[in-house]
């Protein structure tokens, strides 16, 4: 069941129209549908192409760019993004897979634009957002659900945006969480970055801000590989410039949990 009219969906700072060919968008999609005034960054034209199905989904993938577009062409999709209009086609066999095609184009626009897309649970505390930050498995799920028992908001579980807005560091959820029935696309004002690890005993250790920005870049979801040297360098220099904005204007620390609410003592005395 769902919705054969182009759907608009607002990823932060990120206005996207989705066009799905006639073809019904799940109500998956259509629960984070949001109506807006303002133009569209990201207009996305999805067509149905049996031939994909039951493809591995990303191996083997190549990105090749001309500087013009960005093309991916995988086993279980293809799409294909003009720079230059910012229009995306995207062929596909299953939706599932609209998702994770649209996270690369995303955060290849995003970061365009002198935002992140980080790898992080997005959590509130106080009407501010924290970000707790690392790999899969380094305990961002557990974070959310420790936190979300206390009462506290969950801007997402997996992937938060993070960028400026009037001088200010803002951090916005999205649905390309891990749990997006848990996620809210609503932003609030960054005020900590928090690259995670799981132990026995909490505690928290200040990071200089060169460790910052080097954790920050290597959990980007970016992928600058076969964007073409330019391109790649263009995107590089802005995300590093965000990187360094936000280690000037919040703080970052290395933070050791275990499984209890606890950690948000050491958050909040810093």
């Amino acid at each position: 069941m769902g919705t054969s009219q182009d759907l608009r969906l607002e990823l932060g700072p990120l206005s996207c129209s989705i066009r799905p060919a006639g073809l019904p968008i799940p109500e998956t999609f259509v629960h984070e549908a949001q109506s807006f005034d303002r133009p569209v960054d990201l207009s996305i034209h999805v067509t149905h192409d049996p031939a994909f199905r039951g493809a591995p989904l990303f191996e083997p993938m190549r990105v090749n760019s001309d500087g013009q577009s960005v093309t991916i062409v995988a086993p279980a999709f293809h799409a294909t993004h003009n720079l230059a209009n910012s229009k995306l086609a995207i062929q596909i066999s299953a939706w599932e897979h609209l998702k994770l095609t649209l996270r690369f184009f995303a955060a290849l626009t995003l970061a365009r634009r002198g935002y992140l897309l980080v790898h992080s649970a997005g959590l509130l505390r106080n009407g501010r957002a924290y970000l707790f930050i690392g790999p899969s498995g380094a305990g961002k799920t557990t974070l959310s659900e420790l936190s979300d028992a206390t009462g506290h908001e969950v801007l997402g579980t997996d992937a938060t945006i993070v960028g400026f807005r009037g001088g200010h560091p803002i951090a916005w959820g999205t649905f390309f969480s891990s749990e997006p029935d848990r996620s809210s696309p609503r932003g609030a004002e960054l005020a900590g970055c928090y690259f995670i690890k799981q132990a026995a005993r909490a505690h928290l250790v200040a990071l200089p801000a060169h460790a910052s920005v080097s954790q920050l870049q290597r959990n980007t979801l970016l992928m600058l590989d076969g964007l073409g040297r330019d391109l790649a360098a263009e995107i590089g220099g802005v995300v590093l410039d965000t990187c360094m904005r936000i280690s000037r204007h919040v703080a970052c620390g290395e933070l050791s949990f275990n499984r209890s609410p606890s950690f948000w003592r050491l958050v909040d005395n810093g």
